[in-house]
């Protein structure tokens, strides 16, 4: 017999919308939310923030985690220049 499953948006149920499960934790607690793109917006600006991440405490040690956000072709002109430099 074969099941047929649909994750709806929590905030409208709106059925013709395909909808993605999120999960997020901060300080400890965890969140979950099933989000069509529209109420998933808000979500992925705060993202885009250009926030530097809190250090975090590893192995008793603070940590500072950072990851540079950079466009495709950046990526490749980087790529570019390490095999010019190379010979």
């Amino acid at each position: 017999m074969a099941k047929i499953s649909l994750t709806v948006c929590d905030v409208d149920q709106d059925r013709s919308k395909s909808a993605r499960s999120y999960h997020l934790t901060v300080e400890g607690r965890s969140y979950s939310a099933d989000l069509c793109d529209e109420h998933a917006a808000p979500l992925f600006r705060l993202m885009s923030l250009s926030i530097p991440p809190r250090a975090r405490k590893v192995d008793g040690r603070n940590r500072g985690i950072a990851t540079k956000i950079r466009t495709m072709d950046e990526i490749e002109a980087e790529k570019r220049n390490r095999r010019d430099t190379r010979g």
